[in-house]
């Protein structure tokens, strides 16, 4: 496989948007602009190559990693405005979406999907979460082009588990039973897969971007 880093095509479409200052985290949007304290806002690849890079002023995140599938994930250290704790039925989220772009080693094409993870109350420890994931139907081609993909979240469904979403046992102490209610009302992990968690897949090096992480209200998320 080729191990050198490749430079993302058409990453310089990657536009920022103004991030908007609210005290809810509806209607935010995260540029990686602000490069003061942490320049990542609280994201995470997982990988040991990740950063800031900047294409014509413009900033994102980017990673260079060899594995079975990439995840970008919100850091449990509470440095990331849209995990932790976070309610997101009272906050009202009904979505999300990232602007991305990438290649990898083969002609790869894969499956777009949401979680949410709740930490039982022991985010040192992993073998306890469990969390529900949405497989969202959309692909994702990594042949450099810019694509922007958008994941619904149904905080307002009650009760029962939304329709195409799925429990997720994480760890071999996950409790049984656990619900959405608990989930998405205290939602401590969001994370965006670039596969299917059902699925197997080899491991190769993918070359990814992302930006303009966005938060969607009710009434702005068509």
């Amino acid at each position: 496989m080729n191990r050198t880093k490749q430079i993302i095509v058409g990453a310089a479409g990657l536009a920022a948007c103004a991030a908007v200052a609210l005290g809810a985290i509806v209607s935010l949007t995260e540029t990686f602009e602000n490069i003061q304290g942490d320049p990542q806002a609280g994201w995470t690849f997982n990988s040991g190559d990740e950063g800031i890079e900047v294409n014509n002023g413009n900033h994102y995140l980017r990673t260079s990693i060899d594995t079975f599938g990439v995840t970008l994930s919100t850091k449990t250290d509470g440095s990331n405005r849209l995990a932790g704790n976070k309610n997101y039925r009272a906050e009202g989220v009904v979505g999300f979406s990232i602007t991305t772009a990438g290649t990898a080693d083969f002609n790869t094409v894969r499956d777009m999907t949401i979680s949410i993870v709740n930490d039982n109350g022991t985010p040192g420890d992993t073998s306890d979460d469990f969390g529900f994931y949405h497989v969202t139907g959309r692909m994702m081609p990594f042949d450099g082009r810019v694509r922007t993909f958008r994941f619904p979240m149904p905080s307002q469904v009650a009760g029962q588990t939304p329709d195409g979403w799925v429990a997720w046992e994480l760890g071999p102490n996950t409790p049984p039973n656990f619900t959405w209610d608990q989930v998405v009302t205290d939602v401590d992990e969001l994370n965006f897969h670039y596969f299917h968690p059902e699925f197997f897949y080899i491991f190769q090096f993918h070359h990814l971007g992302v930006d303009n992480i966005r938060v969607y209200a009710d009434t702005d998320f068509r």
